[in-house]
């Protein structure tokens, strides 16, 4: 984490954010396939929000594989 907001209250490193998916399905649904932190740098001195976002992409899964 980063000390570079001077906005982020209480300090980033204390900070904790979640995106919540359940278990992976047989077909595949629901396997996470990237995260990652976002809007973590400053623009022109400016911070998009007073923390960083988080991002994340899962996989759709196999129509076959749940016919299957």
């Amino acid at each position: 984490m980063s000390r570079d907001n001077p906005y982020a209250d209480p300090p980033l490193e204390l900070r904790i954010d979640y995106i919540f998916i359940g278990r992976p399905r047989p077909n595949g649904a629901g396997r996470v396939e990237e995260c990652r932190v976002v809007a973590n740098e400053s623009v022109d001195g400016a911070y998009p929000s007073d923390h960083y976002g988080v991002f994340a992409t899962f996989s759709r899964g196999s129509p076959s594989a749940a016919a299957g």
